[in-house]
């Protein structure tokens, strides 16, 4: 029964002190909770940071083999057309000759 009556007087000292208390301490747990979330905030930062800077060089890795495939199609287009305008050439000297020849009297060849 003592031991009781200990119990509810020190629940009902407790329910006084409890407010007094709370003001006294919630500016330390407000710090506290706020150095917990600042921490946080720069561990997110940092690798929001991280993660941007690896997809930057991703697209820049991505863009610069972009621009040699342009660079290198663009060398191959110059490439097949001098090879085009080449062939057409040699095929206009051929047709030249063929009709040189078909022009020309037949020429006997007779065994010596």
């Amino acid at each position: 029964m003592a031991r009781r009556k200990v119990v509810l007087a020190m629940k009902e000292e407790l329910i006084k002190l409890l407010p007094q208390i709370a003001q006294e301490q919630s500016f330390q747990v407000y710090q506290a909770v706020k150095e917990c979330f600042d921490t946080y905030q720069q561990e997110v930062v940092k690798r929001m940071n991280h993660d941007i800077q690896s997809r930057k060089a991703e697209l820049d890795e991505l863009l610069r083999q972009k621009e040699d495939y342009e660079i290198n199609q663009q060398a191959e287009e110059r490439r097949l057309n001098l090879l085009d305008n080449e062939v057409l050439t040699q095929l206009h000297d051929v047709e030249d000759a063929y009709d040189q020849l078909i022009g020309q009297p037949a020429i006997v060849l007779t065994a010596a």
